[in-house]
């Protein structure tokens, strides 16, 4: 199947193609299918069906964005256009734009910009954009109203918190000389993803909010928060044990809030 067919076989759902990084071996392997590549943790898997396969690497774990790709797959839309997908969380963004270079998948949804910087860094050995899925890049930087910060010079004097690895905080250099920011005014502090809720049990922050967060994420920090007066559930204030759409806070007062907010 030529890449062109590909893309095309979407255009009547969701999909478009939906692909930013894809490698020559993987048109090989998708018109003639050969030995798969090694087993990538957290995978979703797709039934057998003796299609060609197509191994898709998520730019993360699966959340909202990746209903994307997850619902071609449930609708039978990859097995109408002639393939079989099996689509991989990652740990981290950088991680599609790797496996894609390495071979262990086939394509992957990935940041343009940290696949430029991929493309310098490794020149001999890069994945080809060749769909471009957001018109405008999905950033923000978020506050609490209380802050009183309307805009982006407001942030000097203030803490800035980040995951320690991503586009977002590469991105922050340039965001801060188009808006004039002073960035030695600017505290930037690495907060990772699973050391949020730690920092909320150590009143570090008042609230962490999950959309899809796996049981065996969340089961062993309950006890963690709960021990630190803080409170868990799901956003329907019921048990968090299995996961999914998670409140975790550091207080009772707090929590309801949350909750009261989600229902809008």
């Amino acid at each position: 199947m030529r890449l062109v067919e590909f893309v095309r076989c979407f255009r009547h759902g969701y999909l478009l193609a939906l692909a930013i990084a894809f490698t020559a071996p993987a048109l090989a392997q998708v018109a003639a299918p050969s030995q798969p590549p090694a087993a990538v943790p957290n995978a979703v898997p797709a039934p057998s069906t003796g299609l060609p396969r197509v191994r898709f690497s998520l730019d993360g774990r699966t959340e909202g964005p990746a209903a994307m790709f997850l619902l071609p797959q449930q609708r039978g839309y990859f097995k109408a256009a002639g393939v079989e997908a099996v689509i991989d969380e990652a740990a981290n963004p950088i991680e599609a734009i790797t496996r894609v270079a390495s071979g262990a998948a086939d394509m992957g949804f990935a940041d343009i910009n940290a696949m430029i910087r991929h493309r310098d860094q490794h020149p001999a050995n890069t994945p080809k954009a060749v769909f471009m899925v957001y018109n405008k890049p999905p950033y923000a930087i978020v506050t609490r109203k209380s802050r009183g910060i309307t805009e982006p010079k407001q942030l000097e004097g203030k803490k800035l918190g980040a995951p320690p690895s991503g586009t977002t905080v590469g991105e922050w250099t340039l965001f801060a000389k188009l808006n004039g920011i002073d960035t030695a005014k600017v505290t930037v502090e690495n907060i990772a993803i699973p050391v949020r809720a730690p920092m909320l049990a150590a009143g570090q922050i008042d609230l962490v909010i999950e959309t899809e967060i796996k049981p065996h994420d969340i089961v062993p920090l309950i006890p963690i928060i709960a021990g630190a007066g803080g409170i868990v559930t799901t956003w329907e204030n019921g048990p968090a044990q299995e996961g999914g759409r998670i409140v975790a806070a550091g207080d009772k007062r707090v929590h309801a809030a949350a909750l009261e907010m989600l229902k809008g």
